[in-house]
Parts: C-alpha cells; structure tokens; sequence
C-alpha cells in the first residue's frame, strides 16, 4: 500500500515539474551570430527534484536542490558541472548527499561522472545518464557494507539548444499586405 502512495506521488511530481515550461527554456539572450555559424551559449540553472532509490525496495523520495552549468551549442553539443545536494524530508529531515558532476554529451542525453559525501555512509562515486527530466544513476559507497546504490531521480532540468546563427527569434509582426516589419523577426 505505501508503495503506491510513493509511486502516486512520484508521478504527481514529475508531471508538475513536466507542467512548468518556465523551467524548460533557455535563461539568457539570444545573439545571432556569422550567418550559418555555430552559437554557444552557457545557461546557470537552479533545478529541483525528487531521487528514489532502487534497493532491495523503492525508498522513500529524497528532495534534491542543485546549480547545473551548462555550456551547449546550436549542434547540440553540451557539456559543464552540476553541484547538488539531497535530503529526506518523510519522517524527519535528514541530510542525503553531497554531489559534484562532470556531464557531457548532446542536448537531449549526457553522460556523467561525479562523486561526493553521502552524510550517512560517507564518501562515493558514481556514474548516471542524464534525460530531460530524469536521471538514472548509481553510485559506489567507499565506506558501507552495500557498495552500489541504483537511483532514479525526476527533476526539472531540461536545457534547450540556442538557435543556429542566422536565423532570428522573436514575434513577427506583419503589415496590412503581408510583409513582415522590421524588428525582432525580420530576416537579416
């Protein structure tokens, strides 16, 4: 019976988070470049989730807050750090881990590699592949008589490649014959 609690209320989540396309878009401004050059843009993103992890039975979540950095390029390519850190918050507050990644990859899948300090039992490592929205992972305990620990985790990280240069962003406004007004949409 808890288990469907938990799985009702991971999938409530994910669709909330799936539901704030504020959270999807890119931060920043669009700067067009050489006309069909690449264009590289960083984006800073504060992100937060739920983790679950894949024991012996599905744990109870884990809220998950962390800083994602990001470079990424109009062919997709991405690559940067992301700093996190857990905690269990159903029956008492109690620290997760500490976590630190390296990522690279395309827009749409990364791989990562990172490691930190688990409050609980001490230092590990770990390797994930990271969707939008998602990311599956374990990770190596140094210290404890389990060593690995498989993970899920949803949470509302999804960075969007910036436009090839070249090409223009915007509302287009049109005149009464149909031509477009110079301004955000105009071609250049």
């Amino acid at each position: 019976m808890k288990f469907k609690k938990y799985l009702t209320l991971a999938f409530a989540f994910v669709g909330l988070i799936c539901s704030f396309n504020v959270f999807a878009g890119m931060v920043g401004v669009y700067i067009p470049g050489a006309s069909g050059g690449v264009v590289t843009t960083n984006v800073n993103r504060v992100y937060a989730g739920l983790k679950f992890t894949l024991d012996s039975n599905i744990s109870k979540p884990e809220a998950v807050v962390g800083l994602r950095n990001a470079t990424i390029n109009s062919s997709g390519n991405t690559s940067g750090g992301d700093l996190s850190i857990s905690a269990k918050f159903m029956d008492g507050f109690e620290l997760g881990k500490l976590r630190a990644k390296f990522f690279s990859g395309q827009e749409n899948l990364q791989g990562e590699i990172g490691g930190g300090f688990d409050f609980i039992k001490g230092f590990f490592a770990g390797i994930s592949a990271k969707a939008p929205y998602s990311t599956f992972g374990a990770d190596y305990l140094f210290h404890s008589a389990e060593k690995f620990e498989p993970y899920v985790q949803g949470d509302t990280v999804y960075i969007k490649k910036p436009a090839p240069a070249g090409t223009t962003t915007g509302v287009c406004k049109y005149d009464p014959s149909g031509n477009v007004v110079p301004g955000p949409c105009a071609p250049g």
